[in-house]
């Protein structure tokens, strides 16, 4: 009888606790961990560009960038270039219409199409254009502004 009375009274507190069905308490979930955040990105940044179109009669298109890695600079001729001729030295030069002893040679085209890419001592920053410059008759056949 103490069995069933005890039965009972465990029944009747049931209500009292919040219903028929006690649920077992759910574990609380912790806070989602903070989304690290991604390193810098790293290669190659493009400093400036410029757009190369021909001078003194001369046809020639493309693009052109000052390029940086990893602190190293160098001027990067684009797939898009071209020029209808050869002999020429690339300048970074302070004008558009001529070179002097203060611009910066970084030597020969290489090519006369395509891309290609050429060291520089720094980021040219004292220079504002590319000029591709004709040897023979010492005149820019080509000229971009450095933005």
């Amino acid at each position: 009888m103490l069995a069933r009375l005890l039965a009972l009274s465990s029944l009747l507190l049931l209500p009292a606790c919040g219903g028929g069905n006690p649920s077992p308490m759910a574990p609380s979930t912790p806070p989602p961990a903070p989304t690290p955040t991604p390193p810098p990105a790293t290669g190659p940044v493009v400093v400036r560009s410029a757009t190369i179109q021909g001078a003194n009669g001369h046809r020639a298109q493309g693009r052109v960038e000052v390029v940086s890695d990893a602190g190293v600079f160098r001027l990067e001729f684009r797939s898009d270039f071209q020029i209808d001729t050869g002999s020429i030295d690339i300048y970074l030069s302070r004008q558009n219409d001529g070179v002097t002893a203060a611009d910066l040679n970084l030597g020969n085209l290489r090519s006369t199409a395509g891309a290609q890419s050429y060291a520089l001592p720094h980021d040219g920053n004292g220079y504002s254009h590319v000029l591709l410059w004709c040897r023979p008759f010492r005149v820019p056949i080509a000229v971009g502004e450095l933005k």
